[in-house]
């Protein structure tokens, strides 16, 4: 965190809960991304509700210009559920097409045009696909480690756990594969979706090439292969 406190001349762009910690008011991204649908949706059982309300009160006392990027069919939802009346933000919905049978000019094309995106279903993509279409011609990545495999069991009633422990702990963790509302996804679900990510990365990376820009993957540990490491 004190790297990113000593860079000078950047703008940042931040995901998720990033506005609960104090050092999103340190420094003061001018881009913000929201992609899951617990951010969009006002349901008693979605355990997050407690962090959201936090979230979005922080939207509303920031006092800089940002741009929240976010899908374009969870707009009206979010504006309805967050309540953000902040004039220093502005909404910039994406398209979260994605056409995988497509050459790559024609997908270039579209993803140029907004008619479509590399498969979104992490936050990490869409940041990386907003700030190429943006103008960004480098991009560094941190925080985004993806080490979605590390732990990854099925316990004997058949449920998707990640299994932690970390060097100071007698006993692992056990946490359950779920969604914000309690959802358990099987083995084969889980892994599609990590594949999707890791062939979205390849797919940022081509759009970053033909665009003559660059992206640097500075996360240590970090399992994506796509990008330059720094």
């Amino acid at each position: 965190m004190e790297t990113i406190k000593k860079l000078k001349g950047v703008d940042f762009i931040v995901v998720n809960f990033m506005a609960n910690d104090s050092l999103f008011w340190e420094i003061k991204p001018q881009y913000y991304t929201l992609m899951d649908p617990l951010f969009f949706t006002n349901r008693r059982e979605n355990r997050y509700m407690e962090r959201l309300e936090v979230l979005f009160d922080s939207f509303n006392r920031i006092d800089w210009e940002m741009i929240i990027f976010l899908p374009i069919q969870y707009e009206k939802s979010f504006r309805e559920f967050s309540k953000i009346n902040n004039p220093k933000i502005k909404i910039m919905v994406l398209n979260t097409f994605s056409s995988y049978v497509a050459s790559d000019n024609v997908r270039h094309f579209c993803y140029r045009k907004g008619y479509a995106m590399p498969n979104a279903q992490t936050v990490a993509i869409e940041s990386i696909f907003a700030m190429l279409n943006m103008g960004y011609s480098t991009i560094y990545l941190y925080g985004v480690d993806h080490t979605f495999l590390e732990g990854l069991k099925v316990n004997d009633k058949n449920e998707l756990v990640h299994v932690y422990q970390h060097f100071y702990e007698n006993e692992p963790k056990i946490i359950p594969v779920t969604d914000a509302f309690g959802y358990h996804n099987s083995l084969a679900k889980e892994l599609q979706t990590i594949v999707n990510i890791f062939a979205s990365h390849e797919q940022c990376r081509k759009y970053a090439d033909h665009l003559g820009a660059n992206i640097y993957n500075l996360t240590k540990g970090s399992q994506i292969d796509s990008y330059e490491r720094r």
